[in-house]
């Protein structure tokens, strides 16, 4: 490093260079948290602590980037200001881009864009969805941003242009080498931190470990804990490496998976070679079904089914139908994306939300034959499958024609338009709008001369929340205005099935959300509660069971329900648990996410992560989480519903 040893000027700017570098990353993101806690707080306590965290994070951040510096240096065996200056530069474009993404991504999906980064970077068709509805709705937005982007590399160029290129031949000599790996490894400091841990594991109760966000996000509120977070740093610290993580392994055996599933969910069987295959019970009920339709809708928090605006209700007749339907409000997402909820309606399995993080379904969820309605109703029953949206519609389709289902994908539904000449008005860069969607769903059905089953999934409620022009808008957000109008939809729906009164008599609609999306608090019950309507115009005056309101459900639970509707005593294989059996509240539901698993029974919530050594234990109270670790006070509770969720979910898996 003789060069700069030995040039005062040099080393000037080298200084200048990592104290603006460095200023200019906290001030970035000192303004990201500021708009974050702005935006999706409703409280300013703890501003300065979140601040003050958030900073021992950036400076992580930065000190990763220079170690990253002095690796690259050293791999190549040359070091030079400009392209340093130049890197340091597009790291800086790649901060501002990647909070801006994070702060949107967020308001969707109340989660960090971290977390689907694997995904969406295997999917870029999916990420030009995302994108293009801004860009087409806001065209002037759009152009001046991209001239923003060419300006601030043209700026970064030229400005580096002033330094020389003098070049550091960091192999050249012992001591060129030995100084590269000095400042290696002092800007490599800050990505370590002393944290306390039990004194059993260590005696002093501290351990060096490296900087995780974990350690700073730490209040009992989570937004306040999601603006402590670094985006950036995380996507590198914990959500690229959770992606190359292998497998994870199992923690019971085959056999004691199967025996604890069985037991907990109250299973007798004898067939060992399908260990979950029974008959339900026969029900009696008051009338007869035939028919099943499942609608599967994007986004569909819980919280939206009574949400008012100004006075206004925002989705008055789902409303209606939870109050004249069976209405489960307790019910718990099964994955954050609509593939995995989808999956575990269609199946009654749990989707294996930690493996293959870049992919929809795992081989084994593609090509498995499962338990589905298709099959246990058999040809009897003519089965149809319908999406709405463009993306990953292969696998949705390659999937559910293995399981025996009419499968018509967006392209179906736009040669159906076409002829019709609506194509121009249905159309939307995401797919088909749920009006004309739920139209052509709804014709298809009415033209059936069979008994039918029917999967519907949609999605004109998933962000940007974009509503056909002609749909007036009631609400000043768009995301109130896209829910209202898929209201209007389903009610279009029902009403064009409503036309064939006899039949409609014996039909059964299921409506449910894929995950949760918009929600109107920091809870974390809220943030993973899902509505779930058994609906048929006999049921208004059939007298509702009174734990409908209490037990927790998921979207295995729904085709046990549907067989107990349709009289039951059918085959049935699956994980879930008849919700109208009272003796099913005594049993637990399975949740998940990409990164971690929920197990919710009776006022517990247990918050999983294989990537954690410790489970988190909440408790549920009036409808909300307490967000305070209580494992300690519970140890008992915390161990039988952990052995219980890896049962359940290891079954699932297997």
């Amino acid at each position: 490093m003789e060069i700069i040893h030995h040039n005062t000027s040099m080393t000037k700017k080298i200084t200048w260079f990592v104290f603006l570098f460095s200023l200019f990353t906290l001030t970035v993101f000192g303004i990201y948290r500021t708009i974050f806690l702005h935006q999706f707080s409703d409280t300013t306590a703890n501003f300065y602590k979140i601040i003050l965290y958030g900073i021992r994070l950036d400076i992580g951040l930065i000190g990763f980037e220079f170690f990253s510096m002095a690796i690259i240096a050293i791999l190549i065996g040359r070091w030079s200001l400009r392209i340093n200056l130049l890197l340091a530069w597009i790291l800086t474009f790649f901060h501002i881009a990647y909070a801006f993404a994070n702060l949107q991504f967020f308001a969707e999906r109340n989660q960090q864009i971290g977390e689907s980064f694997a995904a969406y970077l295997t999917s870029p068709y999916e990420i030009y969805i995302a994108v293009h509805p801004v860009a087409s709705n806001h065209p002037i937005l759009a152009s001046l941003v991209l001239l923003l982007c060419i300006g601030f590399f043209y700026t970064g160029v030229r400005y580096s242009r002033r330094y020389s290129l003098d070049v550091v031949l960091v192999w050249k000599s012992p001591k060129n080498l030995v100084i590269v790996i000095l400042l290696g490894l002092i800007a490599w400091i800050p990505c370590w931190d002393i944290v306390t841990v039990k004194k059993v594991k260590k005696p002093s109760g501290m351990q060096i470990r490296v900087l995780h966000s974990k350690y700073y996000a730490q209040f009992d509120h989570f937004i306040l804990n999601q603006s402590v977070i670094n985006p950036w740093f995380d996507l590198f610290r914990i959500h690229i490496p959770e992606s190359l993580k292998k497998q994870v392994p199992y923690r019971l055996t085959q056999a004691e998976a199967i025996d604890l599933a069985k037991s907990n969910l109250g299973i007798v069987s004898t067939q060992l070679e399908y260990p979950l295959l029974r008959r339900l019970p026969k029900q009696t009920y008051p009338f007869v079904l035939e028919n099943v339709v499942i609608l599967q809708i994007e986004g569909l928090s819980q919280s939206l089914i009574a949400k008012e605006e100004n006075g206004k209700p925002v989705m008055p007749y789902l409303a209606k139908l939870s109050k004249e339907g069976f209405y489960f409000p307790n019910g718990v997402q099964g994955f954050t994306a609509t593939i995995g909820s989808f999956f575990a309606t269609a199946t009654s399995i749990h989707k294996a939300c930690f493996d293959e993080k870049t992919k929809t379904l795992t081989s084994d969820e593609m090509n498995g034959y499962f338990g589905c309605l298709s099959r246990i109703l058999g040809p009897e029953y003519v089965h149809y499958f319908g999406q709405a949206y463009r993306q990953n519609y292969n696998d949705f389709i390659y999937f559910m024609g293995n399981q025996g289902y009419i499968s018509m994908s967006y392209y179906d539904f736009k040669a159906r338009l076409e002829k019709k000449q609506l194509l121009d008005v249905a159309d939307d860069v995401q797919g088909i709008f749920d009006g004309y969607f739920l139209d052509e769903c709804a014709e298809i059905l009415v033209a059936s001369s069979q008994k039918y089953t029917a999967h519907f999934v949609t999605v004109t409620s998933h962000s940007p929340w974009t509503v056909p022009k002609t749909f007036p808008a009631p609400f000043a957000e768009p995301y109130l205005t896209a829910f209202a109008y898929v209201d209007h939809c389903i009610q279009s729906f029902m009403e064009r099935l409503m036309s064939q009164p006899e039949r409609f008599a014996k039909t059964l609609v299921v409506i449910v959300a894929d995950h949760t999306s918009v929600v109107f608090s920091n809870d974390l019950w809220e943030r993973i509660r899902i509505p779930i309507i058994f609906y048929n115009p006999q049921f208004a005056t059939f007298p509702k069971p009174d734990h409908c309101l209490n037990i927790y459900a998921s979207h295995v639970d729904v085709m046990p329900t549907v067989i107990a509707l349709l009289g039951g005593d059918l085959p049935y294989a699956g994980l879930g648990k008849n919700l109208l059996d009272p003796a099913s509240v005594k049993i637990g539901a399975v949740g998940g996410s990409r990164t971690d698993g929920f197990y919710v029974k009776d006022k517990f919530l247990l918050q999983y992560s294989p990537w954690d050594k410790e489970a988190q234990l909440f408790i549920l109270h009036e409808g909300r989480c307490e967000l305070k670790d209580k494992s300690e006070e519970y140890p008992g509770i915390k161990q039988e519903m952990m052995l219980e969720y890896l049962a359940q979910y290891e079954s699932a898996r297997r």
